[in-house]
């Protein structure tokens, strides 16, 4: 008898076990903590509201329809959870080590071989680089500021002048030096070394 119950107790585990399967679905209702899985058998009704994994830093929210891959926990079959999607859409001219962040309105940001670049995979202009930007412009307003005043030329006054001078000194003062408004500060720019000037 011990025999017979060992044995049952065997079967319901190896029914258990297989169970714990990877099934696939359709996101529906999505956002980006929960997913409705649609579709995951022909005429099983949708499960709502089934935790969505993403890796740590990431959210996204899956368009409806996305194939959605799902695992199940336990036995009960409506405990799943959604561990990721295949996208139809996602870029696919990638060369070997790229990477690239895109959604479904085709925007895209591809991280390549010494530049990362916005918009598609044809863009041809990297990321400015907010720090090179911003000792461009100091050289730049420091030579004005630094050349020799010319108070007349052939054309009028110079380029020099009190008020341009002036004009020069604050937008340093603006656009490098003050932390809120400096270059690297805003969100559009990158910077050296990995930071994003946020």
């Amino acid at each position: 008898m011990k025999d017979q119950s060992d044995l049952r107790r065997f079967i319901g585990k190896e029914i258990e076990r297989q169970l714990n399967i990877i099934l696939s679905g359709e996101a529906g209702n999505a956002t980006e903590q929960s997913e409705d899985i649609q579709n995951s058998y022909p005429g099983m009704p949708g499960i709502v509201s089934r935790p969505v994994m993403h890796p740590y830093g990431f959210a996204s929210k899956a368009p409806d329809g996305t194939i959605s891959v799902v695992a199940q926990q336990g036995s009960h079959p409506g405990n799943k959870l959604v561990l990721g999607h295949r996208a139809s859409d996602r870029p696919t001219d990638l060369a070997s080590g790229e990477v690239v962040l895109y959604n479904e309105f085709g925007q895209a940001i591809y991280v390549r071989d010494g530049k990362i670049q916005v918009g598609t995979s044809a863009s041809a202009s990297p990321m400015v680089l907010g720090d090179v930007l911003m000792n461009f412009i100091t050289d730049l307003i420091n030579a004005f500021l630094n050349a020799p005043d010319i108070t007349q030329g052939a054309f009028g006054p110079g380029f020099l002048e009190p008020q341009i001078r002036q004009a020069l000194t604050d937008a340093l003062q603006k656009y490098v030096t003050t932390t809120s408004t400096n270059v690297v500060s805003q969100l559009t720019y990158t910077e050296r070394g990995g930071t994003n000037g946020s």
